[in-house]
């Protein structure tokens, strides 16, 4: 019963948990990234340190089943094969489905702690993604 009224709906919703999940293959610079994203979201991520069997293109029961288990609305996932070197994956799910996907690949990643920052990362800071290149700027499409 308490376990179904934490889900019921609420006024101010909880806030959402994601759960980073290794591929059958990574590479170093896939699990540093993973390792940097799963430290920004600290307390509201659940981290896999086993790689697991999953093609979410493919099929995606096993991210739907981890879904529910931890009661999570987001995944990041990693994968390195040859045709699609330092591959991420964002998704997110609604009631523990699928609901979108977005695939990057990942090219001059540099680390949190390759920064000369005076202030490091903490619980409850939000990351921001930039996109740079050609297209970003001279596209209006990409400028939004």
């Amino acid at each position: 019963q308490r376990r179904q009224e934490a889900r019921d709906p609420k006024v101010v919703e909880n806030p959402k948990k994601c759960m980073f999940i290794k591929g059958p293959k990574t590479s170093a610079i896939l699990n540093d990234l993973l390792n940097d994203l799963s430290s920004l979201k600290k307390p509201y991520s659940v981290k896999y340190q086993r790689k697991n069997q999953i093609r979410p293109f493919d099929d995606d029961t096993s991210i739907e089943f981890f879904a529910q288990k931890n009661d999570a609305s987001q995944f990041v996932f990693t994968s390195h094969t040859k045709k699609r070197p330092h591959s991420l994956i964002f998704g997110r799910l609604f009631n523990y489905h699928l609901l979108d996907m977005v695939e990057f690949g990942i090219s001059n990643y540099k680390g949190v702690n390759e920064f000369d920052a005076k202030v490091k990362p903490s619980v409850g800071n939000k990351p921001g993604i930039i996109f740079q290149g050609q297209e970003w700027d001279n596209s209006e499409d990409y400028k939004r």
